[in-house]
């Protein structure tokens, strides 16, 4: 019994650890693209910028950008641009390495929370994707763009829910 505590408590230990980190990191991240460095970050910030750059282009980013809609619901976007058709980035913190890439993929609330995003932002064909920085490698980045048919799916997926929590509420 005091054994399965321990590694119970380790356990919590340890998530509480990765959110905090996941945390910090995003908020250097934040801070990159309000043009400050924080110098123990560093690494994760040039990294982040280097691959955003490299897969979608050099851009005006929004960063940080709260939104409400008229169908009832909101957001905070991590990092958007309104150039051409837009681009819609969420980050997400993930324990990998170099040799874990293969394994770092999107999940459907993913493409769900970007769907909503670009439909709140009313960026109805941006491009969408998801930024999973390494907290394990600092620098180490892999961009997840989502499809088309992908966000619509994710659209339908979100919207189905919405309209259930609303009917659920009584609103």
């Amino acid at each position: 019994d005091a054994y399965a505590q321990r590694v119970a408590q380790d356990s919590k230990e340890h998530t509480k650890m990765a959110a905090e980190r996941g945390t910090e990191i995003h908020t250097s991240l934040e801070k990159w693209y309000e043009g400050v460095v924080i110098a123990e970050h560093a690494e994760y910030q040039m990294g982040v910028a280097e691959e955003i750059k490299k897969h979608f282009g050099e851009h005006e980013w929004v960063n940080e950008k709260s939104f409400g809609h008229a169908l009832g619901f909101g957001g905070k976007t991590d990092l958007h641009t309104r150039h051409g058709d837009g681009v819609v980035l969420d980050f997400k913190t993930k324990e990998f390495t170099a040799a874990d890439m293969d394994k770092v993929v999107g999940y459907d609330e993913n493409v769900m929370q970007l769907a909503a995003y670009r439909v709140g932002l009313e960026l109805p064909k941006a491009r969408c994707a998801n930024v999973f920085v390494s907290a394990t490698e600092p620098g180490l980045v892999k961009i997840v763009e989502w499809q088309p048919n992908e966000i619509e799916r994710g659209w339908s997926m979100f919207d189905a829910l919405r309209q259930y929590w609303y009917a659920k509420s009584g609103l």
